[in-house]
């Protein structure tokens, strides 16, 4: 195993801007870094995620974890966000799917109001 250094306390803003930054480059490590993000106390979050989400630079599976948070912890002005990504012809499949999914499970008769218009 590795070591592990304790830097002590950072404020939240930092400590998921870190993990966002994680998220963003190659590697093993990426689409978990979104879950302590989303975590994260007294911030917003979702912008980012859906920045991660629309970046075809991102590897396919942060990605698709991206989209997944966004619809989890987003709250419904994001989750309305989700529509820009499942309409969208030329992105990815696997992302626009999971945007899919993600507005099919809300809450906000909005999302499901989209959902259903996507569908068709």
């Amino acid at each position: 195993g590795g070591s592990a250094t304790d830097l002590g306390t950072v404020r939240p803003q930092d400590a998921a801007a870190f993990c966002i930054s994680l998220a963003e480059r190659s590697g093993d490590v990426s689409g978990d870094a979104l879950l302590p993000a989303t975590l994260s106390d007294s911030i917003t979050i979702w912008p980012a995620l859906l920045r991660l989400a629309r970046t075809p630079a991102v590897p396919l599976e942060t990605r698709r974890t991206a989209v997944f948070w966004l619809g989890q912890a987003a709250g419904t002005a994001a989750a309305l966000t989700l529509d820009s990504i499942a309409g969208d012809r030329a992105g990815d499949r696997e992302v626009r799917k999971q945007a899919l999914f993600a507005l099919g499970q809300s809450d906000d008769p909005r999302a499901l109001t989209l959902f259903e218009e996507i569908l068709r």
